[in-house]
């Protein structure tokens, strides 16, 4: 009956104390998933804006290169 009984204390006390530990590990990974979420987050944005300036360059570059070729259209019409 007392072997019973400080069993059922001994089972008590390490279910709270896994309790407790499960409790504690999934604070540690929802802060975890926390900080990938920002991290991911950041580097989307620095990727999203490295590609709009990318966007931005090449835009630049076409349309000099359509003005570029505009010209020598034009010119050619001229000499015709």
């Amino acid at each position: 009956d007392e072997l019973g009984a400080t069993l059922v204390a001994k089972i008590d006390e390490l279910g709270a104390t896994l309790v407790v530990r499960v409790v504690e590990l999934c604070a540690t990974l929802v802060a975890k998933i926390d900080e990938l979420g920002a991290t991911l987050v950041a580097k989307i944005d620095e990727l999203g804006a490295t590609l709009v300036a990318k966007i931005d360059e090449l835009g630049a570059t076409l349309v000099a290169r359509i003005d570029e070729l505009g010209a020598t259209l034009v010119a050619r019409i001229d000499e015709l």
